[in-house]
């Protein structure tokens, strides 16, 4: 509705039908711009005036829609955007570009998981493994490991981009679907991303030659994201999360 309930003279019928009602004090006819007739079927078109006094409309019917006529606020122009030299310092932003940091790991999860299986499998040697059972290394507590696990971890740095990392850690594995199709029905599976941003906001995209790789192995993909403002304690965390053994 363009009109406000409970004014007298705001009602409302289906499009098509004689007239819903909107107020109607207009400024003068000669500020006003002609409304377009909608094609064949039509629909709903609200052209502007030049001027307008209020938030006035003026409203008519035409074969399978309306036609409304809005004019703008008297005198109200808006001016330019200022130009780069002119904004104020303190209201700039940097927006987009790319993220700072990554971390990519491929993860399989499992009770009865036997690292040197899957090792096996993917012919390449992972950077962390364990059978479920077996002592974490901790230097504070003793801790054993809930379920099994592998992983394995990029080992290219920050001039690498997100994509480069997980296509570089898909090419080091086994190309064999069926194999992949093997692991994704006895185990959990899955790519997980660390993220970190130096500021709020930055982006990325996956090529589809990428995406057709991690689909065709049955790959999920997860993203843990790291804004600039991590509270000083969860920083020594977010190390460790990255890494992949948030599951134990």
């Amino acid at each position: 509705m363009l009109c406000r309930p409970p004014d007298p003279a705001c009602t409302a019928r289906a499009p098509g039908q004689a007239g819903a009602v909107f107020p109607s004090a207009l400024s003068p006819a000669s500020n006003q711009r002609r409304a377009r007739r909608p094609p064949e079927g039509g629909g709903l078109i609200a052209t502007f005036a030049d001027q307008m006094s209020g938030n006035d409309f003026r409203e008519g019917d035409t074969k399978g829609g309306t036609i409304i006529t809005a004019m703008k606020r008297f005198g109200r122009r808006k001016p330019p955007p200022p130009t780069l030299d002119q904004a104020n310092p303190k209201h700039l932003y940097s927006v987009g570009g790319e993220v700072e940091d990554t971390s990519v790991s491929l993860r399989v999860f499992g009770d009865d998981l036997d690292p040197d299986e899957i090792t096996r499998l993917l012919e390449a040697r992972p950077t962390a493994a364990r059978r479920k059972g077996d002592v974490i290394p901790d230097t504070r507590y003793h801790r054993i490991a809930s379920i099994g696990s592998w992983m394995l971890k990029t080992k290219l740095g920050k001039k690498t981009p997100l994509p480069g990392k997980i296509e570089d850690l898909i090419d080091k594995l086994t190309a064999d679907l069926k194999v992949w199709a093997d692991i994704n029905r006895r185990f959990s599976v899955d790519i997980f991303c660390g993220v970190f941003l130096d500021e709020w906001n930055r982006g990325y995209e996956l090529p589809h030659a990428l995406v057709k790789k991690i689909a065709d192995r049955g790959l999920r993909v997860g993203f843990d994201i790291y804004g600039p403002t991590t509270p000083g304690p969860l920083r020594k965390f977010e190390g460790r999360r990255a890494s992949g053994h948030s599951r134990q």
